[in-house]
């Protein structure tokens, strides 16, 4: 790639990176856990089905049972469509954006239906209105994780040797 091209998609990604991490605080009636139709719960914790934790400062951890396995993603609203997006990253690769899903937010039912899901039979509910402290903390540890390896494919440069 041209220097001058390099140039021009670093400064975009930057500017992405940044439009991200300044996003705006997702909004009270936003946050909490939010369960899809089906779900069982056991001591306040998933046992079956899926679980969509959404905390104030766009941390989304979106989880499914048994056995439990959860994402990490990053949040954002937009209150003039309802929208919220999410950004879920791939914590083993590095923490690159692995998929983006959008939901429609239904403040009267109080409920997240998928875009694609057109009938709202399968809307994630809320719950409640907090994300549990030990979510959090998983989804912290798994961000740092990710920061820690590279990404799949990534190729450490080696140091050369300069000629004399």
């Amino acid at each position: 790639m041209p220097s001058s091209l390099r140039v021009i998609t670093q400064a975009t990604l930057g500017c992405l990176l940044a439009s991200v991490l300044q996003a705006e605080p997702l909004p009270a009636e936003i946050v909490g856990e939010w369960a899809a139709p089906g779900s069982r719960f056991g001591r306040g914790a998933l046992t079956r089905g899926s679980a969509l934790y959404l905390a104030g400062d766009g941390t989304a951890v979106l989880l499914g049972a048994p056995p439990p396995i959860g994402i990490r993603g990053q949040a954002t609203y937009d209150p003039s469509t309802r929208r919220l997006t999410i950004a879920l990253f791939d914590d083993d690769n590095g923490g690159r954006v692995r998929d983006t899903t959008v939901f429609i937010h239904d403040p009267r039912r109080q409920s997240l239906a998928a875009l694609t899901d057109a009938t709202g039979k399968n809307a994630f509910r809320r719950r409640r209105p907090a994300v549990p402290e030990e979510i959090l903390a998983e989804a912290r540890r798994a961000e740092a994780r990710s920061r820690e390896q590279p990404p799949k494919g990534h190729r450490e440069r080696l140091p050369t040797r300069e000629s004399p």
